[in-house]
């Protein structure tokens, strides 16, 4: 993998944990959300033969879990440095 592969999926992954930080405002399900949408991409874009067995799952789970809990470190320090002045309100007018 080049350093560029790699820079874009903690990039895109830091993102992504942003996306659900400022959305939700609850770190736990901020967590298991990102992770479940993390992996669904991270399985797509990065596993190239995936066989449907918990013995072939567990060494992409691992490596999905390790890059999202580094992201989702980064992304909580983002959160608390910039911190939103007013909630989001979403209103249909």
């Amino acid at each position: 993998m080049s350093m560029l592969n790699l820079f874009l999926i903690y990039f895109g992954t830091v993102t992504l944990v942003l996306f659900f930080l400022y959305g939700t405002m609850n770190y736990w399900i901020s967590s298991i959300a990102g992770f479940i949408v993390f992996c669904v991409f991270y399985f797509d874009y990065k596993v190239v033969t995936f066989d449907w067995t918990f013995s072939s799952m567990l060494p992409h789970l691992r490596d999905a879990g390790i890059i999202y809990i580094i992201s989702f470190a980064i992304g909580i320090v983002i959160y608390k440095l910039l911190p939103l002045k007013q909630p989001l309100n979403v209103t249909a007018h």
